[in-house]
């Protein structure tokens, strides 16, 4: 955090809110990859920017196999297809996990002139609000045709302004 964002003093109470993001992915083909947390963190259009480029391969190869200029092995064929045929979904999850108010410690960098603090928080899980609510949390899982995964949205109220961070989670 720059000082000047606090003229001068940095907020003595911060207050952070945990959400899960839940990561659904499938194909009416074999998907030849896992997924791992560096996809999970990705933005939706980024993956979304992706499939639709494997859809594109896969259509020109497919065309190019079709008029005879071109012997596509059939792994890549395979893959192209199940990727190009990807679905990505992401669901938005509340209230599973408990809000914070936290009483940050700072500590002034004079040489960059920036405010920093260091927090451990460990995520308190908060059954009685995600048993009210339609929606369930499966244990994450991937197979050949679809994957279920999940990410922490991490979002940290600064007076009115609201940073997001996210981390990778698996529900077990």
């Amino acid at each position: 955090f720059i000082s000047s964002d606090f003229a001068s003093k940095p907020p003595s109470v911060l207050k952070i809110e945990p959400n899960v993001i839940a990561v659904d992915l499938e194909s009416h083909y074999s998907l030849p990859v896992t997924f791992d947390s560096d996809f999970v963190l990705q933005e939706r259009k980024a993956v979304t920017s992706t499939i639709t480029k494997f859809a594109l391969y896969y259509n020109k190869l497919n065309y190019m196999a079709k008029e005879g200029k071109f012997v596509v092995p059939k792994t890549v064929y395979h893959a192209l297809r199940g990727l190009g045929h990807a679905k990505y979904n992401e669901t938005y999850i509340p209230h599973v996990f408990k809000n914070y108010l936290m009483t940050p410690k700072w500590e002034y960098d004079s040489v960059s002139h920036k405010y920093r603090a260091f927090i451990s928080l460990t995520l308190d899980y908060d059954s009685k609000a995600l048993q009210s609510q339609p929606k369930a949390l499966v244990p994450s899982f991937q197979t050949c045709l679809m994957a279920r995964l999940y990410k922490v949205r991490m979002d940290v109220k600064i007076k009115k302004k609201m940073l997001s961070s996210y981390l990778p989670a698996v529900v077990v």
